[in-house]
């Protein structure tokens, strides 16, 4: 009869267990503290194999548990950086880099659309609370808030833009009305001003491809199309605002025309894109009238 191996939890036990059953080391342990030698321990394995999902936590727990835990970062952070409950400024700059992420890009906008913000990059309690829900934080603060850019925004792209526009024209007018560029034009006509400009005046014309650089894909910011698209609304159109209508279409347009040859349309097949808010209608038109090409 062979001489039984005396019960010690030590690494030799352990690897002979593993070598024996195939087993990881954890498993290996669990057995060996429940049975008198190592035989013993190794017999009960094979008689009756433990649940390995049992032996650990799993991936749903840990991650709810890693989601609570960031949660509670992010809520102490702003209470750190608020003052009088808003968290803007300074104070957000502090939060986003004590958080690890940039001021820079995207960042922004996707943490005021996702927390549905009254004012661009102005956040208050409630706004945290809605961006907590929103984005599935595990800790990696800036790779989270990406990874629901990639991932979530381009199914939301309209209704994102149609935000974006609506946070620029209340910052375009709090900036006009600091700078004393307003006179007697209330919010609502300046939304309706597309055409008398003024000296000293912030347009969104000025700013739409600073902002479309930051919110869309390269792909997108530094096509061809989209620069010949804002310089015929600007210089050919003299518009200095779109609507949010024609603001929020820019990538849908930018999918069905990602190249200047794919504009290439005879007025019968621009007539039929009924779909097209009028100003790209014209736009199309624009880019297929010989004529007008001497001028671009």
């Amino acid at each position: 009869m062979p001489r039984r191996l005396k019960p010690k939890i030590d690494n030799e036990s352990i690897e002979t267990f593993i070598k024996t059953t195939g087993a990881s080391a954890k498993v290996a342990e669990f057995y060996l503290k429940q049975y008198p030698d190592i035989s013993d321990a190794i017999n009960a394995f094979f008689d009756s194999p433990i649940d390995l999902t049992n032996t650990k936590p799993s991936k749903k727990k840990t991650q709810q548990k890693r989601n609570t835990q960031s949660a509670q970062i992010i809520k102490d952070t702003f209470n750190k950086y608020q003052v009088n409950g808003v968290l803007r400024d300074d104070g957000l700059s502090s939060f986003l880099k004590e958080l690890g992420m940039s001021e820079d890009g995207y960042i922004n906008y996707v943490l005021s659309y996702a927390g549905n913000t009254k004012s661009f990059a102005i956040f208050k309690e409630d706004n945290i609370e809605a961006i907590i829900k929103k984005i599935p934080f595990t800790g990696k603060y800036s790779e989270d808030v990406k990874e629901f850019y990639e991932e979530t925004i381009p199914k939301e792209y309209h209704r994102f833009l149609m935000f974006v526009h609506s946070q620029l024209k209340a910052m375009i007018y709090e900036l006009n009305k600091e700078n004393n560029c307003l006179e007697k034009i209330t919010e609502k006509e300046l939304n309706k001003s597309f055409c008398t400009s003024q000296e000293g005046r912030v347009e969104l014309i000025d700013m739409v491809n600073d902002v479309l650089n930051d919110i869309l894909p390269d792909s997108m910011s530094n096509s061809p199309v989209n620069r010949l698209f804002w310089d015929f609304v600007k210089t050919v159109k003299k518009r200095l605002s779109v609507t949010k209508d024609e603001f929020s279409f820019i990538v849908d347009f930018l999918k069905e025309f990602p190249t200047v040859s794919s504009m290439k349309l005879s007025q019968e097949q621009i007539d039929e894109k009924l779909y097209l808010p009028q100003l790209y209608q014209d736009f199309l038109e624009y880019i297929n009238k010989p004529q007008d090409k001497e001028n671009h």
